[in-house]
C-alpha cells in the first residue's frame, strides 16, 4: 500500500519558509552583485576617461572660491595643475603596500604625504610618492619656493572600523585623510577634502618619493559573485524540489 507524507506538518511549514527566505537572499544577494558591476564599469569607464583629459590648470585660479566636494565629484582622477608652496614640516607617513608599480619600487612602505599651500587659498595634501621601509632615510624634504605641481585629483580615504589609529607621534597614518590629518597636526588655514596624486614627473633625481603611482586598475569579480549566488539559489531550489518529490513519492506502507 502507498500512500502520501503529509507536507502540512508544522515542521514541514517552518523548513519550507526558512528555504523561501534563504532562496530570496541569494537572489537578492546576486542583483546586488550585479548593481555593483554595473557601478563599477561605470567607474573603470569614468576614470580612463578622464585620466585621458586635458589637465586643468588651476594655476592662475581662486582655490578658495572653489566648492570642494562637487569639484572632486566632478574632475576625481582627472589631472591637474596647481601652484603652491610646500608645507614640509607637516609632511606624514600613510602605510601601503604597493604591488604592480609603474616604477621599480614596491613592496611594504608608506605614501609620503605634504600640504602644499596654494597661492590663491587653502592647502591641497599632495602624496609626493612611495618610499619603502628600507628607504625612509633617504626621502628629501619637499621642494622649497612656489612649485607647480602636476598630478591627479584624488578623493580622500575614510578608512573603515578595522582601519588602526594614526600613530600621531610618529606621524603615521593608515588613510589618506586630509582633513583629518590637517585637524590632527593643526595646520592653519582650511584644508581641501581631496588630495593630489604628483606624476612621475616629480620623482626626484634619488628616486625617493616614487611619484606617479595612481592606481586605476579596480578588481572587478561582481559577474562572478552574482553568478555563485544564482547558481546557489538555483541549488537550493533544486534540492528542495527533489525533497518535495520524494515526499510526496517515495514513502511506501
Amino acid at each position: 500500500m502507498t500512500r502520501t507524507r503529509s507536507l502540512n506538518s508544522p515542521a514541514t511549514i517552518i523548513a519550507v519558509l526558512l528555504v523561501a527566505a534563504a532562496f530570496v537572499t541569494l537572489i537578492s544577494l546576486g542583483n546586488w552583485q550585479l548593481r555593483r558591476l554595473a557601478w563599477k564599469e561605470d567607474l573603470i569607464a569614468r576614470v580612463a576617461e578622464r585620466m585621458q583629459s586635458a589637465p586643468l590648470d588651476l594655476t592662475a585660479g581662486r582655490m578658495a572660491d572653489i566648492d570642494g566636494a562637487a569639484f572632486l565629484a566632478a574632475n576625481e582622477y582627472r589631472p591637474l595643475k596647481l601652484r603652491g608652496r610646500f608645507v614640509d614640516d607637516a609632511t606624514v607617513r600613510v602605510f601601503t603596500a604597493l604591488s604592480d608599480p609603474k616604477g621599480q619600487l614596491q613592496g611594504p612602505g608608506y605614501w609620503v604625504f605634504t600640504p602644499l599651500v596654494t597661492e590663491t587659498g587653502p592647502a591641497i595634501f599632495v602624496n609626493r610618492g612611495f618610499v619603502p621601509f628600507e628607504r625612509l632615510d633617504d626621502v628629501p624634504p619637499a621642494p622649497g619656493g612656489i612649485t607647480t605641481l602636476s598630478g591627479v585629483l584624488r578623493a580622500p580615504e575614510t578608512g573603515n572600523f578595522v582601519t588602526p589609529e594614526p600613530d600621531l607621534k610618529n606621524r603615521v597614518w593608515h588613510s589618506r585623510n586630509p582633513v583629518a590629518i590637517a585637524a590632527a597636526l593643526s595646520l592653519q588655514g582650511d584644508t581641501m577634502p581631496f588630495f593630489i596624486d604628483a606624476d612621475a614627473s616629480h620623482t626626484p633625481a634619488g628616486g625617493i618619493p616614487q611619484a606617479g603611482e595612481t592606481r586605476t586598475m579596480f578588481v572587478n569579480s561582481h559577474l562572478h559573485y552574482a553568478i555563485t549566488w544564482y547558481g546557489l539559489a538555483l541549488a537550493l531550489a533544486g534540492v528542495c524540489a527533489v525533497y518535495v518529490f520524494k515526499r510526496q513519492n517515495g514513502a511506501t506502507a
